[in-house]
């Protein structure tokens, strides 16, 4: 099983995202806040990290960033508010976005390119 960590505050869509993930073999490992997150990342093996992010909220831009700095082998998919991204203002250093709510496939898709990428590399 490939561990993937889910990062969100929200309790609610941090447990669907996980059990979307398992439900499809991945090993979900969660993380409500930026501290946990990067202590997991730090303790674990993980290739894959989803972020739930606001692009306007300079703690999750940073938090992307300290990834990106400290785990480079790390890809990360991003899930934005999908009106954002119908606004056009998502500019992120990330290997994937998401529009958030979404459906599981897109997430599950997100992750396999993502997977998919590291073993081609």
């Amino acid at each position: 099983m490939v561990p993937v960590l889910v990062i969100d505050r929200d309790r609610d869509r941090l447990a669907d995202s996980a059990r979307v993930l398992a439900s499809h073999g991945y090993c979900p490992l969660t993380a409500r806040s930026d501290s946990d997150a990067l202590a997991v990342l730090r303790d674990m093996p993980i290739q894959v990290a989803i972020a739930q992010i606001t692009p306007t909220d300079a703690g999750d831009v940073a938090l992307i960033d300290s990834i990106r700095r400290r785990f480079p082998h790390v890809s990360v998919v991003a899930a934005v508010d999908a009106r954002a991204l119908r606004r056009g203002r998502v500019a992120l250093d990330v290997a994937e976005i998401v529009g958030q709510p979404f459906a599981p496939a897109l997430l599950l898709n997100a992750v396999g390119r993502c997977l998919f990428r590291e073993l081609a590399a």
